[in-house]
């Protein structure tokens, strides 16, 4: 009875590590590190700039949704706001001018 109990426990820790490890690839793969650097900007003197910002005010960073948009130079922290519209926020930060803005992102439909 022992030995079929220390052989569960066993099996269970394997998936329970194999498991781990496809969430880990596919946050890795799929979604992506987030970059440290933007242009000259980390991530961190933006997350500060953007803590001094309108986007402070209208709702929280979620700094895991970060990334740094190549074609523009500017960083993007994605935003949680307690609104009714559709829209999903961002805060952007541009790297050059060293501000930040909320970008809304609606998408224009219409609310029932």
């Amino acid at each position: 009875m022992k030995k079929l109990g220390y052989r569960v426990l066993v099996f269970l820790s394997a998936a329970v590590i194999i498991f781990i490890g496809v969430i880990c690839f596919y946050l890795f793969k799929v979604i992506g590190p987030t970059p440290l650097h933007c242009g000259t900007m980390n991530i961190i003197e933006a997350y500060k700039i953007a803590g001094k910002s309108e986007c402070m005010h209208g709702g929280k960073l979620f700094p895991l949704g970060s990334r740094c948009n190549e074609k523009t130079g500017w960083w993007e922290f994605s935003m949680i706001v307690k609104s009714d519209s559709q829209c999903l926020t961002a805060c952007v930060i541009d790297t050059q001018a060293k501000k930040a803005e909320i970008s809304w992102r609606c998408t224009g439909g219409l609310q029932k």
